[in-house]
C-alpha cells in the first residue's frame, strides 16, 4: 500500500510538473517610443504595435490604440500623415481595436483619436509625432 501511495504521490506530482510548464506568460510590452513629454507612448508586444495615452478628458485613464502587425501600423500611420481633408471630419481608422479620429488642424494639436464617434476618450496625436511613431516602427525588428 505505501509503494502504492508512493508512486501516486510521484505521478500526480510529475503530471502538475508538466501542466505548470505548459503555462506560458504573454509578451510583455515594451515601450520604444515617447512623445508629449510622456504622455503618448509607442509600445511593442510581441509582434504588434500599440499607442497608449493619456486621455484628454481625464489624464487618470489611458486610451490604447492598437496598430497591428508592422505592416498594418505603417499603413495605418502613413494614411494619417498623408490625409489632406477638412477639419473636424472622422475618419475609421481600421485598426484590430476599431478607433476613430478626426483631422482638427495643425493648429488644433493634429489628430484626435477616441474610441467612438462621440470622442468622449480622446488622445491628440501631431502628424510629426506620427511620423517619428513610423521611423521607430520601421526600424524596429
Amino acid at each position: 500500500m505505501k509503494k502504492f501511495t508512493l508512486a501516486f504521490i510521484v505521478l500526480i506530482a510529475a503530471f502538475a510538473a508538466s501542466s505548470f510548464s505548459q503555462i506560458k506568460e504573454p509578451a510583455k510590452p515594451e515601450q520604444i517610443g515617447s512623445y508629449r513629454m510622456g504622455v503618448l507612448k509607442l509600445y511593442k508586444t510581441g509582434d504588434t504595435f500599440e499607442v497608449r495615452g493619456l486621455v484628454k478628458q481625464d489624464v487618470s485613464q489611458i486610451l490604447t490604440v492598437s496598430l497591428g502587425s508592422k505592416e498594418q501600423a505603417t499603413e495605418i500611420l502613413q494614411s494619417m500623415v498623408d490625409y489632406s481633408g477638412k477639419g473636424g471630419e472622422s475618419v475609421d481608422l481600421n485598426n484590430p481595436t476599431e478607433n476613430v479620429a478626426r483631422w482638427m488642424g495643425s493648429m488644433m494639436g493634429g489628430w484626435e483619436v477616441g474610441r467612438t464617434e462621440l470622442y468622449g476618450a480622446t488622445i491628440q496625436m501631431s502628424k510629426g509625432e506620427i511620423k517619428k511613431m513610423i521611423k521607430v516602427i520601421t526600424e524596429n525588428n
